[in-house]
């Protein structure tokens, strides 16, 4: 019998460095066309946040347990710092290794935003809702 001394922790340690290493983009710049890094995630939504302050407001709700932000993104017309419309939840990573729920949350966010072609439908949405967006609630598992 084979008796290990190294206890699971240093186990799961290795892996994720691993797994850090190997996946994903590591040059910190989003992608809407492959798997984002927290850090890349993080900095989207930060940048959404400053270039479109008219419209998107970023708060941080809490800390990891691995002490990182949790972030909500709010998307709506006439934006404040109080809700005054009705709520569309829209959240995301809730699970390790859910990544196209992220990716799929993050372009809904990049639609609302840009509205590319100007469409009335989102200007009417955005006029009427306030969309809160948390594209990963599970970030220890995503960084």
């Amino acid at each position: 019998a084979v008796v290990s001394t190294q206890s699971t922790g240093d186990k799961i340690n290795r892996h994720s460095r691993k797994r850090r290493d190997t996946d994903g983009d590591d040059t910190g710049v989003f992608s809407y066309e492959k798997f984002n890094a927290f850090e890349s995630i993080e900095g989207e939504l930060k940048r959404i946040a400053k270039e479109r302050s008219d419209i998107a407001r970023l708060e941080t709700i809490g800390k990891t347990y691995e002490g990182r932000d949790l972030y909500l993104l709010r998307v709506t017309h006439n934006i404040t710092s109080k809700i005054t419309k009705p709520i569309i939840l829209i959240d995301s990573g809730i699970h390790a290794r859910e990544w196209v729920s992220v990716s799929t949350n993050m372009y809904i966010i990049n639609q609302l935003i840009e509205n590319p072609s100007g469409d009335s439908f989102i200007n009417a949405f955005l006029d009427s809702y306030d969309f809160v967006f948390f594209p990963v609630l599970c970030v220890d598992t995503t960084a």
